[in-house]
């Protein structure tokens, strides 16, 4: 029979392929019609004519009393897309699944997934548990050279652990080009779609990041370059961010000022940012700083210590006051 008649979502599956193979069947005929029903059958898909050719092998039991259809070893691909399973269907399903076309997995879903593989490729290992409408999927998670929000990533991999109402990804790291991130995040949910005002939360270590990257990223211009190491904890709801971060930032160039190191306490909010205790290492001289940013008035205050500052590298003395030696 043909595949494009299986139906195991709301729409049929749109794979072309012929399916074949013995069936052992084993029941009772009552009055009432069939009881205790045993079917077993190893099935070969073979491709035929059509949008995404299917091959493969699956090997499954069906139980009428126990009311369970068990796959044993199963093993599907098209030119794109592998997937080995086995398990009982909802109930516990373990899964392996490697593509280099996301098209193959969209077809099980309603709603067009978050990102494009650019030339890249996903792999998934892990278990999908509880009933086909409303997993719990667990596993290992890795994406390569993928689009998302229309920024190009070069690498992704996590642990995943989630229902339709929450994600947890654990262990993860993201790269993009120098850009390398890691941490634990945590996601609000509503069927299965990142709502506008949902709760992103995660613990990020992001190491030997340039700044000029993060301030792209945050949709920033600003004169400043520089590497920078950044940890903190972070809670993201649509465009309102807030949490703490620790920052230490070398080879730093800001309104065509070099420092050579930074350092930085740093507490933010939808209000306010807050250094509460920084460092700027100029000129071989350390020099406290604290500073406060109001976000709905644009209003700053600096507090900046110094003692025996040699200025003569600052380029805003040379012009300004080439007669000041030191603060």
């Amino acid at each position: 029979f043909p595949t494009a008649a299986i139906h195991l979502t709301e729409k049929p599956v749109p794979f072309s392929a012929l399916a074949s193979g013995p069936v052992k069947l084993k029941s009772t005929i009552t009055g009432k019609g069939f009881s205790g029903t045993r079917a077993e059958s190893q099935v070969a898909l073979a491709p035929v004519e059509g949008a995404r050719p299917l091959t493969g092998t699956v090997n499954l039991l069906w139980d009428q009393n126990e009311k369970i259809l068990e796959f044993r070893d199963a093993q599907v691909s098209t030119p794109d897309t592998s997937i080995a399973f086995k398990g009982t269907l909802n109930s516990r399903i373990q899964a392996s699944a490697s593509t280099s076309n996301l098209a193959d997995i969209q077809a099980f879903f309603n709603e067009p997934l978050p990102l494009k593989l650019d030339g890249g490729h996903a792999t998934f290992d892990g278990f999908l548990i509880g009933t086909f409408d409303d997993p719990r999927v667990s596993g290992r998670l890795n994406i390569t050279n993928f689009v998302y929000d229309g920024r190009k990533f070069d690498r992704l991999s996590t642990s995943i652990d989630g229902n339709r109402n929450q994600l947890d990804a654990r262990n993860l790291t993201l790269d993009q080009g120098r850009l390398h991130l890691a941490g634990d995040t945590q996601l609000e949910l509503n069927n299965w779609k990142l709502a506008p005002n949902a709760a992103i939360r995660t613990s990020l270590d992001m190491r030997d990041v340039p700044i000029e990257q993060l301030l792209e990223l945050a949709e920033t211009k600003a004169p400043v370059s520089g590497v920078a190491h950044i940890t903190g904890d972070v809670e993201i709801r649509g465009k309102q961010i807030s949490g703490t971060a620790r920052i230490a930032a070398d080879r730093v160039k800001a309104w065509d000022e070099s420092l050579e190191r930074v350092l930085a306490q740093v507490r933010f909010s939808p209000d306010k940012v807050e250094v509460l205790s920084g460092m700027a290492l100029v000129a071989g001289a350390e020099v406290p700083i604290t500073f406060n940013y109001d976000r709905k008035s644009g209003e700053a205050d600096w507090t900046i210590r110094t003692k025996g500052l040699p200025v003569q590298p600052l380029n805003a003395v040379k012009t300004n006051a080439p007669q000041v030696t030191a603060l």
